[in-house]
């Protein structure tokens, strides 16, 4: 697992962003990467079927102007001591962010799974499901309700990781035990079945012993019963996990089972969650 060095994070300049951006912050110090704030300029479906007319109606320099100054002064207090870089781009949010993400050569994405006003509607549904979907790096995610005062995590010390025990968990149960040594937290790997019989639950143990000989991860193993997110989401609050790493199935080009759940898993989870 490579270091970040690169972090974006797509901001609609809304108060959800400015309640994970400490987090992002933390995760740019800890790791001593850079973190570029992306906004990404949707104009109406129209501009881009006709985009000479729309430029004689519009001033589009004028505001990517005037997004680019709300760029240089937002979170300027919560990215203090970060390196940070400004970036905007014309297009639909999700594809600009994966695009972003690609051509500048991102190693994570940070976002909150909240906005506000339109942007809201979609990073609840269609904006994180997509980045999720199409970004190659790993994406940090964290729900946070508006009338939450909490401070996000900042620092992890107990550290849940769900594999579905496919081949593609050694990669999964590797960035785990990475994060896990980095922040010298406690680490436990769960897996979540609604085949919960005595027969399946010794197979998934031994398959799991395979995977943790092959990875040399030494942490506690635990079979959950029952639908994953509702499984995973108790023992999170059990475990007073503080950070939830996923799979999903990108890199192998096919939808495992837990990436299947991993958009349901990523609104219901109680802390944040490092999908790779």
């Amino acid at each position: 697992m490579q270091r970040f060095e690169n972090i974006l994070f797509p901001i609609d300049f809304s108060d959800y962003c400015r309640a994970v951006a400490p987090a992002a912050a933390e995760l740019a110090k800890r790791f001593h990467a850079g973190v570029t704030l992306f906004h990404a300029l949707d104009m109406p479906s129209g501009a881009y079927l006709d985009w000479q007319a729309f430029l004689t109606m519009v001033e589009v320099p004028a505001i990517h102007r005037h997004a680019m100054g709300q760029l240089d002064h937002f979170l300027a207090r919560e990215m203090a001591g970060v390196n940070t870089h400004y970036l905007l781009s014309d297009g639909a949010a999700a594809a600009s962010i994966v695009e972003c993400a690609r051509t500048q050569g991102m190693d994570l994405i940070a976002m909150p799974t909240r906005g506000l006003g339109k942007f809201r509607a979609l990073l609840l549904g269609s904006v994180t499901e997509r980045v999720l979907h199409d970004s190659a790096c790993p994406v940090w995610t964290e729900a946070r309700r508006e009338d939450d005062t909490t401070p996000p995590a900042s620092d992890y010390r107990s550290i849940l990781c769900s594999i579905d025990l496919l081949p593609s968990s050694v990669n999964v149960l590797r960035w785990a035990q990475r994060f896990a040594l980095e922040y010298g937290a406690a680490l436990r790997v769960v897996h979540a079945t609604e085949d919960d019989w005595p027969e399946v639950r010794r197979f998934h143990q031994e398959t799991h012993g395979k995977l943790a000989k092959q990875t040399n991860v030494e942490a506690p193993f635990e079979v959950l019963g029952g639908p994953v997110a509702g499984a995973l989401e108790e023992a999170a609050q059990r475990q007073r996990a503080d950070l939830l790493v996923i799979g999903r199935g990108h890199s192998q080009g096919h939808f495992g089972r837990l990436r299947t759940h991993a958009h349901q898993l990523i609104r219901q989870s109680v802390c944040p969650v490092l999908s790779v």
